[in-house]
């Protein structure tokens, strides 16, 4: 033992407990011990000492041995408990054994008592076993159980005939049926389909020959309690030293169902492929074409099993783009309307409209890239022309400014050598009819017509002005400006700050005609619409640019409303403004925030570009 015994002796006489002590010693036991006389030092050493073994006297002077071994069938009911006495009839002892003493030993007969005690030990240690024996096999009934209830299958422990003596509660729910249906009343081969029980046969007798070694996986259909057929998938081993059978069975049905409808889905996948009139591909992480349909046969001119395992973009007319907007959708997940072409082996080159999505697994892992390529040829070639039109339409529009503007200064130039002429020899010939008559009566009337032919030629001067300003083609664009900028302070109260870039090279007649106008445009704006005190205006030489900013400080606009905004202008309009600036090469930004103002630029070109077929391109 690798601990001392623990001997406590309840004895009154000291000389007695000694010779005790000394007879287990000379018998070579190892101990220790303590001796006790009274009922509360009996109880409190039971406490506190943890005997391993009681040697009791029966009689004490205050404290017998029955009521001892009453205290200590309460405290340690384990613990041996030999009555040590000087004289003990047999029916008395007999009755102690009976009331839970272990043994009895007569203090004249002390010979007796290592025995005894060794004895009653092991008896202990047996019990004890027996005891650690006995909760471990409950332990192991209750963990086997535990294990045949949840294995998370429907299992059955099946006898030599075939008789299922125990079922599992996955087992009910699989059959419908209960245990007390089941066990001892049902053999298992009773729920197997009938078409399939030929080869479960079969498999029953694999595993009797092969008793050792638990079956694979095997897939049958059985019948549960209302009828309906269930896939399961089963394994039967044979329990060692018996002559039964394990078996369990897994419920497969919605996995054979999944499996069904995958093929089904691939089936219909494939004919929704098929039947698409657009090239579908499908590509792996190596950019190697998997499937194709067969519209991309049909784009490419190559077979479908030539495609397959070639690299895609060798079918593309820019295999570099093709590729950089492959890995583009590894990136992103997805493509959208990405422009390419697609070469057929004969040359013929179709325009497409590239899509294309990362596809993946049930798992979730990445498999490659889905891509449709939609044939954009027509829409190409209508987009050419729409463009080719747009350009003439431009091209015609600025002819036909220019043929207006033409035709006021046609105009200005015939008031000016015209109307303006003949008023101003009428005026001329008044004023000398009115020196050679001193008459009232003549005088007045003269003097009335003099001053309507005054108004007349300010009217035809400022007529001539507005329809073509002098200034713009005497001195050039950053004096008409200033002109213009002093015209309207004058003419509306408005407050204009002017930075004038005079060092500007000559510039264009076209372009610079449409600066004028366009300025005017704008300030005009800000005289009608945007309630401003001052505004700026700036003239700058950028490179080979001509940049003219008008800044206001007024309500400002919605830039989105910028349509409305040149509905309500009239004359040139936003719109108009930025479209000649386009055709023109040259660029028009606006910024504006309601209640704080607005900011617009003008920024052309000096020159045009060159004419080719009539019209004027921009590169």
């Amino acid at each position: 033992m690798s601990e001392k015994l623990k001997v406590l002796i309840l004895e009154d006489v000291p000389t007695d407990a000694e010779l005790m002590i000394e007879e287990l010693a000379e018998a070579g036991m190892t101990f220790v011990s303590k001796r006790v006389a009274t009922k509360a030092s009996f109880a409190s050493a039971i406490a506190d000492f943890s005997p391993g073994i009681i040697l009791s006297d029966y009689s004490l002077p205050s404290f017998d041995g029955l009521a001892a071994l009453k205290v200590a069938r309460e405290k340690c009911p384990d613990v041996p408990f030999i009555f040590v006495s000087g004289a003990l009839g047999e029916e008395m002892a007999i009755d102690l054994l009976k009331k839970g003493a272990t043994d009895y030993v007569l203090k004249n007969r002390l010979s007796r008592l290592e025995p005894a005690v060794s004895r009653a030990l092991h008896e202990v240690e047996e019990r004890r076993e027996r005891e650690r024996a006995e909760h471990a096999l409950k332990e192991s009934e209750v963990r086997y159980r535990t294990i045949f209830e949840n294995t998370g299958t429907a299992t059955v422990i099946v006898d030599e005939d075939a008789t299922i003596v125990l079922a599992n509660r996955q087992f009910e729910r699989l059959t419908g049926f209960s245990r007390l249906e089941i066990e001892g009343k049902k053999k298992w081969t009773e729920f197997i389909h009938e078409d399939d029980l030929p080869k479960v046969k079969l498999l029953a007798r694999a595993v009797g020959k092969h008793s050792r070694t638990p079956s694979d996986g095997y897939e049958f259909r059985i019948s549960d309690s209302s009828g309906d057929i269930l896939n399961v998938l089963a394994n039967v081993a044979v329990i060692p030293s018996t002559k039964r059978n394990v078996m369990s069975l897994l419920d497969i049905s919605k996995l054979k169902r999944a499996e069904r409808e995958r093929r089904e889905a691939s089936l219909y996948a494939r004919s929704l492929i098929e039947a698409s009139i657009d090239p579908l591909i499908t590509i792996n992480a190596e950019g190697k074409i998997m499937d194709v349909n067969s519209a991309a046969e049909a784009t490419t001119g190559v077979p479908r099993f030539d495609l397959i395992g070639s690299d895609f973009a060798d079918y593309f007319t820019e295999p570099e783009k093709a590729q950089e907007v492959y890995q583009e959708v590894f990136s992103k997940g997805v493509v959208r309307d990405c422009t390419l072409a697609i070469r057929h082996v004969s040359g013929r080159v179709t325009e497409v409209l590239y899509n294309a999505s990362l596809y993946r697994s049930e798992s979730g892992d990445i498999q490659g890239v889905l891509a449709v390529a939609r044939d954009i040829t027509e829409r190409v070639e209508a987009e050419k022309k729409i463009l080719a039109s747009n350009e003439m339409l431009r091209s015609l529009t600025t002819e036909l400014v220019m043929t207006e503007e033409r035709e006021r200064r046609r105009i200005a130039v015939d008031l000016h050598d015209n109307i303006g002429q003949t008023l101003a020899l009428t005026k001329i010939k008044v004023e000398c009819v009115m020196g050679q008559t001193s008459t009232d009566g003549v005088r007045k009337p003269l003097v009335e017509i003099g001053d309507m032919i005054d108004q007349s030629i300010q009217q035809t001067r400022s007529l001539m002005t507005d329809l073509s300003p002098p200034v713009l083609y005497e001195l050039g664009l950053t004096y008409a400006i200033q002109w213009l900028c002093e015209q309207i302070q004058a003419q509306h109260n408005l407050q204009i700050v002017l930075m004038n870039d005079f060092k500007i090279q000559v510039i264009e007649e076209e372009i610079q005609l449409l600066l004028f106008r366009a300025t005017k445009e704008l300030l005009t704006n800000v005289v009608k619409h945007a309630g401003a005190k001052q505004a700026h205006v700036m003239i700058q030489n950028v490179g080979n640019r001509i940049r003219i900013t008008v800044k206001d400080d007024g309500i400002g606009f919605d830039v989105s409303g910028i349509g409305q905004v040149a509905k309500r202008s009239g004359g040139f309009g936003l719109l108009s403004i930025h479209e000649r600036l386009k055709y023109l090469g040259g660029l028009f930004e606006i910024e504006s925030k309601k209640g704080i103002g607005t900011r617009i630029s003008l920024v052309a070109p000096r020159r045009r570009k060159n004419r080719k077929g009539g019209i004027r391109h921009d590169h």
